[in-house]
């Protein structure tokens, strides 16, 4: 009889170019586009040119190009730079159900695979790597059951990741589904990875690297599976499989199980427009609302309550902040953020010292949470968030959002992608164009051609 691991992998190889729609295709272009931006932004931060400079004595050889640099390395050094920079200021992709974030993994490992293999691809060859590995880290995420996954400390990024990036990695080497299987056995020994970071703001740089572990972990699977080194078949199911070992409650199997190409993970995918953890966004957008024609200070402001899950509650409450990441992960900072230099600047979580912040930190100290259950019931299928902002003088602001913006219900307009880009690259590289950037990423999608891309991701 088959496995369940089995008919898992049967089904990720049997996603191909010839199985794919038009929306499909539509859909990986923007998430390229949507990666790409991340990653060439998140490039230039300090931990991530940190990360450089420890691989510069590694990127001697390598048709992979990393991003944001002159250099090529090896595919899997190529995923572990760029999956970190994709990954690094909370703004990638998200998948709600998995609570994970694939595309800076699985689009990392895809993109250095491609690059690096000497035959050309054929036209969606590309696409169909990238949305298997998607399907892995969701079907994988749902099947584990992820919200009490990540309550128990594991970061579902880091854990999930390596099965997708070895998904990716292995179609475009050519897998079938025994090397599939071997691949996954060996990412079963190489996933790992904890949430210390979001309760010590000493050590949060780790977080950043979470994504890229995974995207070079997964590679480096798909490579051993690619030169016969045995692993476990049985790495998803097995008695000490991933589900045994990490699953919080009892495995939800049928989850591994996919159906109509309509419901594919990358058409579940929540586009970021915030610096911030996508579950404080819904926030973000009911401040909006609430305070809309409104103008306030702090002093005009006697308190901000706002009903949220309670995962809020218990991991992001944090009110003095001292590092960009434990800034994004709070949600009284990324209110105080949002009222004091609005929603889209993405350098405010950088900037913890002066007036600007002395402001922020006064608008969150007037945050109360308190749990709200149709959320908490919902979660992590649905967000949602309901506040209330009490002036000073008695008048009262409240709103309510269960779908934020980028979510497949609340969908990023091109216009909105495109103003993405224009505030993370502006300080950056302010001659990078983003035209060139979109020609590139469908050249991708459709024809499976990354020389271009590489090009426009390049910087000397």
């Amino acid at each position: 009889m088959t496995s369940p691991s089995e008919q898992f992998a049967r089904e990720l190889v049997a996603i191909d170019a010839a199985s794919l729609t038009e929306e499909d295709l539509a859909q990986v272009e923007r998430l390229l586009y949507d990666y790409s931006v991340v990653a060439y932004g998140g490039s230039a931060l300090p931990w991530v040119q940190k990360l450089h400079r420890w691989a510069e004595r590694r990127t001697a050889v390598g048709g992979a190009q990393i991003v944001g640099s002159a250099a090529r390395a090896p595919a899997d050094l190529a995923a572990h730079l760029n999956g970190s920079a994709a990954h690094s200021y909370e703004l990638d992709d998200t998948h709600a159900m998995s609570l994970s974030h694939p595309g800076s993994v699985v689009n990392s490992a895809a993109l250095a695979v491609a690059q690096e293999r000497d035959a050309a691809l054929a036209p969606g060859e590309l696409a169909a790597a990238i949305i298997a590995g998607y399907e892995a880290i969701g079907r994988l995420g749902r099947a584990a059951v992820a919200a009490p996954l990540m309550g128990h400390g594991f970061h579902p990024t880091a854990l999930l990741g390596p099965f997708g990036a070895s998904v990716a990695a292995g179609k475009l080497l050519g897998h079938g589904v025994e090397e599939l299987l071997v691949g996954w056995g060996h990412a079963l020994s190489a996933c790992s990875g904890s949430t210390q970071f979001s309760q010590d703001a000493r050590g949060t740089d780790i977080k950043r690297l979470h994504a890229g572990l995974a995207a070079r972990n997964g590679v480096q699977a798909a490579q051993m599976a690619d030169v016969g080194l045995g692993a476990p078949y049985d790495a998803i199911t097995g008695r000490y499989g991933f589900l045994a070992l990490y699953a919080a409650t009892e495995p939800e199997l049928d989850a591994l199980q996919g159906s109509a190409a309509g419901s594919r993970v990358i058409h579940e995918l929540i586009f970021k427009p915030y610096a911030s953890c996508g579950l404080l966004h819904a926030t973000v957008d009911a401040l909006a609302i609430a305070l809309a024609d409104l103008e306030v200070s702090p002093e005009s402001v006697e308190s901000i309550r706002i009903g949220v899950q309670q995962k809020a509650i218990d991991q992001h409450m944090e009110r003095r902040p001292v590092s960009a990441m434990s800034a994004q992960y709070s949600l009284p900072f990324v209110v105080g953020a949002t009222l004091t230099a609005g929603p889209w600047d993405y350098s405010v979580y950088d900037r913890l010292e002066g007036p600007q912040y002395d402001e922020i930190l006064a608008y969150g100290d007037r945050v109360e949470v308190y749990l709200n259950e149709e959320f908490e019931r919902d979660f992590p299928t649905r967000g949602g968030s309901e506040i209330e902002v009490r002036l000073v003088d008695g008048t009262t602001r409240s709103a309510t959002v269960r779908d934020s913006l980028g979510s497949p219900n609340v969908p990023m307009s091109v216009e909105q992608l495109r103003r993405k880009g224009d505030g993370l690259l502006r300080d950056v590289d302010p001659d990078f164009d983003l035209d060139q950037l979109s020609t590139a990423v469908r050249a991708a999608a459709v024809d499976s051609d990354t020389d271009h891309l590489a090009t426009v991701l390049a910087r000397a």
